[in-house]
């Protein structure tokens, strides 16, 4: 009970399935089964089996990147909880692989007397994974899904169950931040907000007919000058375009 806990039961199902097999249902184009649907915890399917099966459960993809089967963050995200689990960046998108990956050809070059480890991937600090041994990237132990699970069964700590206390973590973070405030700087009720708004309100009124009464039209004296009107351009115009003269 403790395991399902920390392990939802679908996990070992998606790790254990095959994927990527003709879909037997289904002759049409992209018939390959590379679906896996986290409620019903069956067999791998097709897209075309999605309307009839599997309609409106939570059903996630499938990928493959150099012959190993990864799924995208986004698509996994709200399932799993990925602490600790090395994302790499494939064709623009986060993805994760399912199975271990076992360790880099530089490593076993390096392990057979070949040479000081080297891998171009890595920038930063490097570590290796808690299963595999594979070099990652701090602060990230573990290099694919199956290797966190081998860890979560051997040491007993760890989780793939999201927490559910996130809503209380923010509570809490919101009333530490509202402690150290003081009671003035504390927002009110909104009444008094309201009645200094009116009031800026009735000032700007004030001001705004103050200046419509300064800057009156003076009435009009014969002796002064018309005003000039303001052209938008107030360039010159050449003078008449004159040909040149024919030699």
């Amino acid at each position: 009970m403790e395991e399902l806990k920390r392990v939802p039961q679908w996990v070992e199902l998606l790790l254990a399935t095959t994927f990527f097999l003709a879909c037997e249902i289904h002759t049409k184009y992209k018939n390959e089964c590379n679906k896996f649907c986290i409620d019903c915890m069956g067999d791998p399917f097709c897209s075309h089996c999605i309307p009839t099966s599997h309609k409106d459960h939570n059903v996630i993809q499938i990928r493959r990147s150099s012959y190993h089967e990864c799924i995208r963050v986004a698509d996994i995200k709200d399932n799993l909880d990925l602490t600790g689990v090395h994302p790499f960046v494939i064709n623009g998108a986060k993805v994760i692989f399912l199975n271990k990956r076992g360790r880099c050809l530089s490593q076993t070059k390096a392990a057979n007397g070949g040479g000081p480890i080297r891998n171009n991937l890595c920038k930063g600090a490097m570590t290796e994974c808690m299963t595999c041994e594979r070099t990652l990237v701090e602060p990230y132990h573990f290099c694919s899904i199956e290797c966190k699970l081998d860890c979560i069964k051997k040491d007993e700590s760890g989780t793939f169950v999201l927490s559910v206390k996130k809503d209380e973590e923010e509570e809490k973070e919101k009333a530490e931040e509202t402690k150290g405030v003081p009671d003035e700087e504390l927002p009110q009720d909104d009444e008094p907000a309201l009645e200094s708004k009116e009031k800026g309100k009735e000032v700007e009124e004030g001001t705004s007919s103050k200046q419509v009464s300064q800057n009156e039209i003076s009435p009009y004296d014969p002796d002064k000058p018309a005003p000039k009107p303001n052209n938008y351009n107030s360039r010159k115009r050449k003078g008449i375009p004159r040909r040149a003269p024919f030699f």
